[in-house]
């Protein structure tokens, strides 16, 4: 079994910038386990554990998705944490240019891949890169208001991921890369 996840991968540069907020400005003196830059990505759907014969099928519907898609703009702005900032067992950048194509996207992801067997999530999309993790819930009202905001860059494909956990962390690894419209 390949435990997986489709997700859009952030540029290089803005991978370093929001590093570069944890390193220098909110990494210190809270008990969060901080996502390693590599680890950087926008999640659209964990699918779990599937199959070999699922990855060709996925990768079938992701295709004809990507190809009716056109990549856009986006950027990252802001912080918060979920559920809330006051009690937060996560700590996110959200998204703030192209939110309405990414959430989109999504949607549209959920479609492609509800006759291959895979729910459709039951909460609503909240577009957000997943920064750091909490033990236990922990007030982030100082981290949320520090100030962020990425350049804007653009949304060219969509990946799907094979996730590797091990002690010091997880692995990711791309099964596929699938250029958007134009991309």
């Amino acid at each position: 079994m390949i435990r997986s996840f489709i997700a859009v991968e952030i540029p290089a540069t803005v991978r370093r910038s929001i590093t570069r907020l944890i390193r220098d400005t909110i990494g210190f003196g809270y008990p969060v386990r901080w996502t390693k830059e590599d680890n950087l990505h926008l999640t659209l759907k964990f699918l779990g554990d599937i199959t070999e014969t699922q990855v060709g099928e996925i990768s079938s519907a992701l295709s004809i998705l990507a190809d009716a898609t056109p990549r856009f703009p986006f950027s990252l702005k802001g912080l918060g944490g979920f559920p809330s900032s006051r009690a937060a067992r996560i700590v996110w950048v959200g998204a703030e240019t192209g939110r309405e194509n990414v959430t989109t996207l999504q949607r549209s992801l959920e479609t492609e891949l509800s006759p291959l067997g895979f729910k459709p999530e039951s909460r609503e999309f909240s577009p957000h890169l997943t920064i750091g993790r909490i033990r236990s819930p922990l007030d982030v009202i100082a981290i949320a208001a520090t100030p962020f905001e990425s350049e804007v860059f653009d949304i060219k494909s969509l990946v799907l991921f094979k996730s590797t956990l091990y002690p010091a962390g997880p692995i990711y690894d791309s099964l596929g890369e699938f250029l958007l419209a134009g991309g």
